[in-house]
């Protein structure tokens, strides 16, 4: 996974992803030993492969959401980890959200991280700072701020094909398609 950079970041997310759906829908298809068993190869690196070096080179979000659905499992009581693991989770997830600014919009799991995280004595996840009207954050580019300041509402029209280049195409299929037809036509005819 680690040779294939983002996509490899976004596979191992993808199999938490699926690992979180069969804990929801088929609690008894998972045990807490999955759960570990996940966290220490991705986030504690129990095989010393740089895994968390891995994700912030190539996408810190994604490590970021498998801590969150980690955590999100303890939350629920889907899993019950140890109070060491419990606090490397939240460590970890609250430094990425940090330095990275990955927010999530589930103010519950929010509030629990904060919870957990004033428990243990670790730092608060930082609000992050709204930005002013108009403005765009500093790692968008000039096409995606103008498109992110752009007022749209309704639907969103774009330029298609013009009319006449689609008659022209036609146009020309049509005639070839008469001339095979013609061609085929002369040809039996003749040969009788």
């Amino acid at each position: 996974m680690q040779d294939s950079g983002y996509a490899g970041t976004i596979a191992i997310l993808d199999r938490m992803n699926n690992m979180w759906g069969w804990e929801v829908m088929t609690p008894e298809a998972l045990r807490d030993d999955h759960w570990q068993e996940f966290f220490e190869v991705y986030v504690d690196d129990k095989y010393q492969m740089e895994m968390k070096k891995f994700f912030e080179e190539h996408s810190a979000e994604a490590l970021a959401q498998i801590i969150e659905r980690m955590l999100e499992a303890t939350r629920k009581g889907y899993w019950a980890p140890d109070a060491e693991t419990l606090k490397k989770m939240l460590e970890t997830y609250t430094e990425l959200a940090n330095k990275h600014d990955v927010v999530t919009d589930n103010e519950k799991f929010t509030e629990y991280v904060q919870t957990q995280n004033a428990g243990f004595g670790l730092a608060p996840l930082a609000p992050l700072a709204p930005l002013a009207p108009g403005k765009v954050a500093p790692d968008v580019n000039a096409a995606q701020a103008a498109q992110a300041t752009q007022q749209v509402t309704g639907l969103r029209l774009e330029e298609q094909v013009k009319a006449e280049e689609s008659e022209s195409k036609d146009k020309w299929l049509y005639l070839l398609i008469f001339m095979i037809f013609a061609g085929g036509f002369i040809y039996q005819r003749v040969e009788k």
